[in-house]
């Protein structure tokens, strides 16, 4: 017999927006079998069910929250205030350049480090730059993921700006990232001034080669980076 008295708006839905439930071969919300569950609330859709299984079960959650979940979101969320103070950072790194041109690498770069999709004679305004650089920060800051510990701000801001520069796949793989996860951040700070080395491009003997330099620039920008990682938040 369907219970009409079932109001589904007054049960909240888990992080996924579902229920779960428990039912006796059911899986009808109305049904007035049906146990339903939600962490460390339990909702019963029939309350001669709900009197029997309370003196049988204590109305205890067995849920427990994945913490690397947790960590994972807070390490990759960013308030309003920590997105300003990036992107000043970032930023007065990257400048800003009305012209497509080619970096180091020989890539066609436009705007604040602008890769994609950028052709020789490509120019831009600042409006649209700021809406690109706000297209490639989350892009870039959602790597962040891949830390197993909390950050502060000045931490996320230090390491979304590193990962802007040298891209997610050296971060994957990179020494700051191993010695961040293994608790040592005096160590993923030092390991900040590895990445001070730029792509040069270059003809040799009739061939283009690439060759990696060491980078005044690079490393001075490494060197804020560091500086900003070990700062704490006030």
């Amino acid at each position: 017999m369907a219970n009409n008295n079932w109001d589904e708006s007054k049960h909240p839905r888990d992080d996924e927006g579902k229920f779960t439930f428990k039912g006796q071969g059911t899986t009808n919300p109305n049904d007035g079998n049906a146990v339903w569950e939600r962490r460390a609330n339990i909702f019963y859709s029939n309350m001669d069910d709900k009197k029997k299984l309370e003196s049988a079960l204590p109305l205890k959650s067995s849920f427990k929250p994945d913490e690397s979940e947790i960590i994972k979101k807070h390490n990759t969320t960013f308030s309003n205030e920590t997105l300003k103070k990036a992107r000043t950072f970032i930023q007065s790194a990257e400048k800003f350049e009305e012209n497509a041109y080619k970096d180091e690498k020989g890539i066609w770069t436009i705007g604040y480090g602008h890769t994609y999709g950028v052709k020789p004679g490509d120019k831009i305004t600042k409006e649209q730059a700021e809406k690109l650089y706000a297209e490639d920060f989350k892009i870039h800051s959602e790597p962040l993921k891949y830390v197993k510990v909390p950050l502060n701000n000045n931490e996320k801001i230090a390491l979304a700006s590193l990962i802007y520069n040298i891209g997610e796949p050296q971060f994957k793989t990179s020494t700051v990232l191993k010695m961040l996860n293994e608790g040592n951040k005096k160590g993923a700070a030092d390991a900040f001034e590895l990445f001070c080395k730029e792509t040069k491009i270059k003809k040799q003997n009739g061939q283009i080669v690439k060759t990696k330099e060491y980078s005044q620039g690079l490393h001075n920008r490494r060197l804020e980076e560091k500086k900003l990682f070990l700062t704490p938040d006030k």
